[in-house]
């Protein structure tokens, strides 16, 4: 492993990224226009790129607008280089029309800056949302179903998303979920992947990883391609985190958290998830299996377990319901039947009265 790898792993589990001068200088001065787009304001960034909330007038919507990161001085060259890589990612999107696969609209080129449009989605990314209040399995379950209806959608368009996790899931408030940031998606087959162990790109040249190390697979970690299992795996590490409230592999170091990978999942679910449906765990630690043969077969055999676990919790709950209302309805009786029989009537004047009757 080179010597020069980070040590802070959290800076490689997010989609924080430092800002060089010159990107200061650039996205800090951005004007208030992009071409025929309007900016509004900033949205997030992430390893490629910054993006912004913004409006087309021309065909009057909001929509998002990534901006690629610059790479110091800019040259015709690296445009071309940057024009490839959002149009990889435009055409990765546009071919996989699914209404849990954020929409492309356009992508260009204003200057210097290389850009994409994609559709605006109001509402938290499903990191932000999980984070923000405790949530239920029942309650954060369909939305990793929807999310894993677009990543199945994907595969069967022949792209593997290969960065799967929660800060690129969004939760529309409209109750969609949209998987987004195909900024590092290939075709099935694709050749071109992570030396993780050189921390270099073979087919680009921005000198970063490929993917978020705490979810990537361990024939990923291993410097083998990736496949539709290996964004299986990635999804069900994003499932374990926001399901379980921490990720199935730990450690502070790069080096710790590939040596945790490749040790395989864990066995037992953390203990303070006694409400949480054991086969529910069971599915979701077959998907983190070492070995890619041993995972589920496709990410539609996950999803159908899934929903089945789902149709029984809710079966369940429907049925306690029924039997609380039931027995509050036994109690409530009980009791009118008690208050207006003889002696046990608390009303003296009353039962004074039908006893004269």
């Amino acid at each position: 492993m080179d010597a020069s790898l980070p040590e802070d792993l959290e800076d490689l589990c997010t989609t924080r990224r430092t800002l060089s001068t010159a990107e200061r200088e650039l996205f800090g001065t951005l004007s208030d226009s992009l071409g025929r787009y309007s900016l509004l304001g900033r949205l997030g960034s992430g390893s490629m790129g910054v993006v912004y909330r913004a409006y087309d007038p021309r065909l009057q919507r909001p929509v998002a607008v990534k901006v690629l990161y610059p790479t110091g001085k800019p040259t015709a060259h690296q445009v071309s280089t940057g024009d490839a890589r959002l149009l990889r990612e435009a055409q990765a999107i546009a071919r996989l029309s699914h209404p849990n696969i954020v929409a492309v609209h356009d992508v260009g080129v204003a200057g210097d800056r290389v850009f994409l449009t994609m559709e605006f989605v109001e509402g938290p990314t499903l990191r932000q949302y999980c984070d923000a209040a405790p949530r239920g399995w029942r309650e954060v379950l369909p939305l990793l179903i929807q999310a894993g209806r677009g990543l199945a959608a994907a595969h069967r368009g022949g792209v593997i998303h290969r960065d799967i996790k929660p800060d690129n899931i969004l939760v529309g408030d409209d109750g969609r979920v949209r998987v987004v940031d195909f900024s590092v998606a290939r075709p099935q087959g694709s050749s071109g992947e992570t030396l993780l162990g050189k921390f270099h790109l073979t087919d680009t040249e921005t000198n970063v990883l490929v993917g978020t190390p705490a979810y990537m697979a361990p024939e990923q970690l291993r410097a083998s391609p990736a496949c539709p299992r290996s964004d299986q795996f990635a999804f069900c590490v994003t499932a374990y985190e926001c399901l379980f409230g921490e990720r199935p592999f730990a450690g502070p170091t790069l080096r710790t958290l590939i040596d945790n990978v490749l040790a395989g999942p864990p066995t037992q679910p953390p203990p303070f998830s006694q409400q949480i449906p054991r086969a529910l765990y069971q599915c979701i630690a077959r998907g983190l299996a070492l070995d890619a043969d041993d995972r589920w077969p496709d990410m539609d055999t996950l999803l159908a377990h899934l929903e089945a676990i789902l149709v029984r919790g809710q079966r369940r709950s429907s049925l306690v319901l029924a039997a609380s209302l039931g027995a509050a309805a036994a109690l409530t009786l009980g009791a009118a039947a008690a208050h207006y029989t003889g002696s046990s009537c608390s009303h003296p004047e009353l039962a004074a009265h039908i006893g004269a009757r």
